[in-house]
C-alpha cells in the first residue's frame, strides 16, 4: 500500500522500517520506480540501505524532501506521535519537519485512543554536559512532576545517540496533558536538544489491524 505514495524523481526519507527499504528496492529493480534518492536518518538504516543498493543522498544536498516514511511508538487519533525509543528522535523530527508529506506506518498496538505516553518511555535527548542539572530542571515542568525517569543505557553503558548526546526516558502515570504546552516547556529547557513528542506533523497514518485491513488516518485541516 505504501507504494501508492511514492512516485518518480522524489527524495524519500527512509527511517527504520526494513519493509519500506525492501519495497523501495523491489520497485527500483523492477523499473516501476526511477530517479529516486533516499536519506537515511540513522547509521543502522544507512548500512541496510547500502547493502540493498538503494541510492542515497544527504539532507545537506536535498533540503526539500518530498516524502518521509517512518514508524512510531505511539499515535493518537489526531496523528500526534511519541517517537524516539530507538534513539534517533532528533534526526527523525528534523527530516519530518522538512518533508512535504510525512507518512506513519504502524500496527494497531501503536494506536492510543485515550492519549499519549502510556505504553512506554517518552524520550528527551539532552546534552551530556550538565545532564543531571538538565534533568533537575525538566522535573520542574508541571506535566513532568509525577514522572519517573531513567538515563537510557545499552549493554550496561549509557546510550550515546548518533548526535553524541544522552537520552533521558520519562515514564508517565497518566496520558500527557496539554501536549503543545508540554512540548514548549521541554524544548525551552536549557540543554534539551529535542523530545520525542511529534505534534501536528503527520499527514497520513497507515495502521494495520488484526483482521488484516488497513486503517487510514488523514490530517484534518481547519
Amino acid at each position: 500500500m505504501i507504494h501508492r505514495y511514492i512516485i518518480h524523481r522524489w527524495v524519500i526519507i527512509i527511517i527504520i522500517i526494513f519493509y519500506v527499504l525492501e519495497r523501495i528496492d523491489n520497485l527500483l529493480k523492477s523499473g516501476k520506480l526511477k530517479d529516486v534518492v533516499c536519506i537515511p536518518t540513522s547509521i543502522d538504516t544507512e548500512l541496510k540501505a547500502r547493502k540493498l543498493g538503494i541510492p542515497l543522498t544527504t539532507l545537506e544536498k536535498h533540503s526539500n524532501i518530498d516524502i518521509t516514511i517512518d514508524g512510531t511508538d505511539e499515535i493518537d487519533l489526531n496523528l500526534n506521535l511519541i517517537k524516539g525509543r530507538g534513539g534517533a528522535l532528533v534526526r527523525e523530527k528534523l527530516v519530518a519537519s522538512s518533508s512535504s508529506l510525512f507518512i506513519i506506518i504502524g500496527d494497531e498496538s501503536k494506536l492510543c485512543t485515550n492519549g499519549l505516553g502510556m505504553t512506554g518511555a517518552v524520550p528527551i535527548e539532552i546534552l551530556t554536559f550538565g545532564y543531571e542539572k538538565i534533568i533537575e530542571n525538566l522535573l520542574k515542568i508541571y506535566t513532568l512532576k509525577g514522572c519517573t525517569y531513567k538515563i537510557r543505557k545499552r549493554n550496561g553503558e549509557i546510550f550515546i545517540t548518533d548526535n553524541k548526546n544522552y537520552i533521558v526516558d520519562f515514564f508517565f502515570t497518566e496520558p500527557i496533558q496539554d501536549l503543545l504546552e508540554t512540548c514548549t516547556r521541554i524544548k525551552m529547557t536549557t540543554g534539551v536538544v529535542d523530545h520525542g513528542i511529534f505534534v501536528n506533523m503527520t499527514n497520513v497514518a497507515l495502521i494495520s489491524k488484526h483482521d488484516g485491513t488497513v486503517l487510514t488516518l488523514n490530517k484534518k485541516y481547519e
